[in-house]
């Protein structure tokens, strides 16, 4: 089974591209193996938009929320958002809230 999570890190460089201030985990189990790489945001999207056809969401990602700033821009919607990520097989609900995770991968699938 592969459970990636991503977690606050030290800030690092970037395993990708080598930029430093890095500062989110990504941690991958799967078939006894464990892999940690530390990720700058951009690139841990991308790896969490990869991975999203194996991830079981946790009751924190369903549950959260776009902080501020990364509400719904000019042409965007929920319902739009929201049938991209059922068809990418992405956990969303069926109202309310799209989660953080899902918006910024809807954005990186769609160079916003």
């Amino acid at each position: 089974m592969c459970t990636p999570t991503t977690t606050p890190a030290p800030a690092r460089a970037c395993a990708r591209c080598g930029r430093l201030g890095a500062r989110s985990s990504v941690r991958v189990q799967a078939g006894g193996h464990d892999v940690h790489v530390v990720l700058c945001e951009d690139h841990a999207l991308g790896a969490y938009s990869a991975l999203s056809p194996w991830i079981s969401p946790s009751p924190s990602d369903r549950a959260a929320a776009a902080p501020a700033g990364l509400g719904l821009r000019e042409g965007e919607s929920r319902a739009q958002v929201r049938a991209w990520a059922q068809g990418q097989g992405l956990p969303v609900a069926a109202r309310g809230s799209v989660s953080v995770g899902v918006l910024r991968a809807y954005r990186d699938a769609h160079d916003v």
